[in-house]
């Protein structure tokens, strides 16, 4: 449906067409990408990290409640996210 020929992002793409850089298309991120966004980038501030600096910035397991949760809930990470 998303990525599917003719999905959400083929039409996001020809829609905004005349708006992107040249070469440029949305797509999903890469699973490294996910990665590297989802651990703050390659510069981490600590070596370590606690359990509670965690919980400020990411919806677990073992906090989550089982649900789902509002996006912006949390602390952004070092890039922001």
């Amino acid at each position: 449906m998303i990525c599917e020929e003719n999905g959400f992002l083929d039409k996001l793409n020809q829609v905004l067409a005349n708006q992107l850089p040249p070469g440029f298309r949305f797509c999903l991120p890469s699973e490294v990408q996910w990665a590297y966004a989802a651990h703050g980038g390659m510069n981490y501030s600590s070596t370590s990290t606690s359990e509670s600096e965690v919980d400020e910035q990411a919806w677990w397991s073992g906090i989550a409640g089982g649900t789902t949760h509002p996006v912006a809930s949390k602390q952004p990470n070092e890039l922001g996210l």
